[in-house]
């Protein structure tokens, strides 16, 4: 609705809350974050993968395939701080 309105600020409160009381999971969340453009949640979420393993079961997930480029590659860039 933001982005049909042109309404900006209702994606900053929206991530606001995603940030800080959503229980959605994290592939989830990193969708939400790149389809809507809320850099804050991307980084939040992508901090959370802590392991290898979690960062490589995102990666083999349905919602890995329809992330942008640059969310794809924030991402990688995290699983090879890892190795």
């Amino acid at each position: 609705m933001a982005r049909r309105f042109l309404l900006p600020s209702v994606i900053s409160i929206v991530e606001y809350h995603l940030i800080h009381n959503s229980k959605i999971g994290a592939e989830r969340m990193i969708w939400l974050a790149d389809e809507y453009g809320m850099p804050a949640l991307l980084e939040k979420c992508i901090r959370q993968m802590d392991s290898l393993e979690k960062a490589k079961k995102w990666q083999k997930s349905e919602e890995f395939e329809k992330l942008s480029d640059k969310s794809r590659s924030l991402i990688l860039g995290r699983i090879l701080k890892f190795m």
